[in-house]
């Protein structure tokens, strides 16, 4: 049984990590580290995660293998969809990744049972490689 659980909001996919409270909403600022607690989610948390089913792509449903994340919106009032397919580094005990905090995401920086970790995350820009950065997009009507 793990210790944490939360439901998915708003990904800026790339991030399951929670902003910190303290910050005031604002827009994707590139660089800017910032403090604040990771959990992870899987399973029917990942309907709806994210920028899927909520803000775009309403017909794609999350998969647990996606390094994703879900982020407070109270953190970015009026520019929730700024945050959406964003990349970030998450760091936590030396190690890190360009993700979002599904659980695969959070197995790369610690074992699930510890279920909740401090770490430092920096909106980055996106690499331009990958088959790991290529994002579903809605079915065509």
């Amino acid at each position: 049984m793990r210790l944490i659980h939360f439901s998915a909001l708003i990904l800026a996919t790339v991030l399951a990590f929670l902003l910190s409270s303290a910050q005031a909403a604002s827009s994707i600022r590139y660089g800017k580290k910032i403090s604040g607690t990771s959990t992870w989610f899987d399973g029917s948390d990942l309907h709806g995660a994210a920028c899927y089913g909520k803000l775009l792509n309403k017909d794609v449903d999350a998969q647990d293998g996606w390094h994703i994340a879900a982020v407070n919106p109270s953190g970015y009032k009026g520019a929730e969809k700024e945050v959406c397919f964003e990349c970030a580094k998450v760091t936590y005990n030396s190690r890190s990744i360009i993700l979002d905090l599904t659980f695969s995401a959070f197995k790369t920086l610690a074992p699930l049972k510890v279920g909740r970790i401090k770490m430092t995350y920096e909106f980055i820009r996106c690499p331009i490689k990958g088959a790991s950065f290529k994002w579903p997009r809605p079915k065509s009507a």
